[in-house]
């Protein structure tokens, strides 16, 4: 019985961890507060609400640019439709070859159910 009387109540014991992990919370609010006001980081512009408008020489090299780039989709489109033409044979070639074996094997089908009967 001397045993049983020197162990703490366990709802003591939950208060008591309840009020430190009170504590602990409170200490990293301030902490997470005081590290907020106390680093003075400017913020960079990202934005610029003034008037700067392009100059010539931008605007003729963003349309080089322009032009390249449409040049380089025109040649893409003829290689992906040079592409696509043969694949296109090639998969008519297959089918045809896949069709023939089968024709094949019907007729084998049909020859050996007609020994059958």
């Amino acid at each position: 019985m001397m045993f049983a009387e020197t162990i703490p109540d366990a709802r003591a014991l939950q208060q008591f961890l309840g009020i430190i992990s009170f504590f602990v919370a409170m200490g990293a609010g301030i902490a997470s507060v005081a590290a907020l006001f106390t680093s003075r980081r400017s913020q960079r512009r990202e934005i610029s609400f003034t008037r700067e408008y392009a100059s010539k020489e931008e605007l003729t090299h963003l349309l080089k640019d322009i032009e390249r780039i449409e040049a380089d989709l025109t040649e893409l489109r003829k290689e992906m439709k040079a592409d696509r033409t043969l694949i296109m044979a090639a998969a008519d070639e297959r089918m045809e070859k896949l069709t023939t074996r089968v024709d094949r094997l019907l007729e084998g089908v049909s020859r050996i159910e007609g020994l059958k009967k």
